[in-house]
């Protein structure tokens, strides 16, 4: 009887924690405007938290659930390494592959500042690939489109143009530069080896992994899916203060951001339900902690530490002793963020449908509120 009830009060206590965690980022969500929000804890081996608040979309009271999608943006680039460090296991590829070896065709009209990229350079941000990213999209896109016979979709004319600009010059302080871009040409370097296509590697790893992630905005998967917002005048595509839903005519050209989204598919236009996240974040944990899974421990490590500051997907930085990891990722009316700190065998993930404005501080205070609870 006295075990019962030991084990009775400490799930009571252990219930009223949680009621207490969720009241407090609600409280958050509120005070920062954000719609809907979806976050979680996960250690290597546990879930110790997961949770969705708030609603799907603005003026209703349609209200979000734990396996609702919402866009990752750029932390697509942790799925692309993912897949990358799946097929360098399995020796289809490596990371010291270089581009030209599996498209020599394309040396002629590229810059010779490229002719050594290899594939870890491209998922690392140093391989002098144009950014592709901010007010530079649409310019390097219509430059693109002009010089085309055909505005047909396609990854590889795509990259061949890209390799046809200026490579990138690092001033002595960088040993980076975030590139899109580079993104796209690794993926074509795994559609090459793998003979699929990139929406078939993120299909098969879904199947391997029992996980569901998409391509495109979540609506494109559901009409009851998350609806993303953003205030247009901070975004410089309106006069609008408040948060809106983003309508097809916000933007001048629709037609370009559309091409812009499927060329970054690689680089950033995913979503995910915070379930299936926190699933992916936990094998990326515990191979951090030397267990072997999906990929060998030595390849997790590789993906998160393989370069200083900015490895495969994921940035690094050593605090206090500790080796901090992290990511953000928006395509502007959804903001997600991920963080690792496998010596304290913790994993957070956190995403908002709203892209811009006070919704992004409210999400880094939802993360400092976790991060005291869970990896202090």
């Amino acid at each position: 009887m006295t075990s019962l009830f030991i084990i009775s009060s400490c799930y009571s206590q252990e219930l009223s924690e949680k009621r207490k965690i969720l009241h407090e980022i609600d409280s958050i969500r509120t005070f920062f405007n954000i719609p809907a929000i979806a976050f979680g804890v996960v250690s290597d081996d546990s879930v110790l938290l997961q949770e969705a608040l708030g609603v799907r979309q603005i003026n209703t009271n349609d209200s979000v659930t734990i396996n609702d999608k919402f866009h990752i943006g750029s932390n697509a680039k942790a799925l692309t390494s993912f897949i990358a460090g799946n097929l360098v296991d399995n020796e289809i590829i490596s990371w010291d592959t270089k581009f030209f070896e599996l498209f020599p065709e394309l040396k002629t009209t590229s810059k010779p500042g490229y002719y050594d990229v290899e594939l870890k350079d491209l998922l690392s941000h140093r391989a002098y690939i144009n950014q592709f990213k901010g007010g530079e999209q649409w310019g390097i896109l219509e430059q693109f489109y002009e010089l085309s016979d055909s505005e047909s979709k396609s990854f590889y004319n795509f990259s061949k143009f890209l390799l046809t600009l200026e490579p990138l010059k690092f001033d002595s302080t960088e040993s980076y530069k975030y590139s899109n871009a580079g993104y796209l040409l690794a993926a074509l370097m795994l559609e090459k080896v793998s003979n699929k296509t990139f929406e078939q590697l993120v299909d098969e790893l879904n199947q391997d992994l029992k996980i569901d992630f998409k391509i495109g905005w979540p609506r494109n998967h559901g009409k009851c899916q998350p609806t993303g917002h953003v205030i247009p005048k901070e975004l410089g595509i309106g006069s609008e203060e408040n948060l809106v839903i983003m309508p097809d005519s916000i933007y001048k050209d629709w037609d370009l951001f559309n091409a812009f989204q499927y060329y970054c598919r690689p680089a950033g236009d995913i979503c995910v339900s915070i379930s299936d996240y926190l699933k992916f974040i936990q094998l990326n944990l515990a191979g951090l902690n030397g267990q072997d899974n999906y990929l060998r421990s030595e390849t997790y490590s590789y993906i998160f530490t393989g370069e200083k500051e900015y490895a495969m997907g994921w940035g690094n930085w050593l605090e206090n002793g500790h080796q901090y990891h992290d990511h953000s990722g928006t395509l502007s009316t959804f903001y997600s963020y991920s963080f690792i700190v496998p010596e304290f065998n913790v994993g957070i993930v956190i995403m908002i449908n709203s892209g811009n404005g006070r919704s992004i501080g409210g999400l880094y205070t939802v993360k400092e509120y976790l991060e005291k609870k869970f990896a202090l």
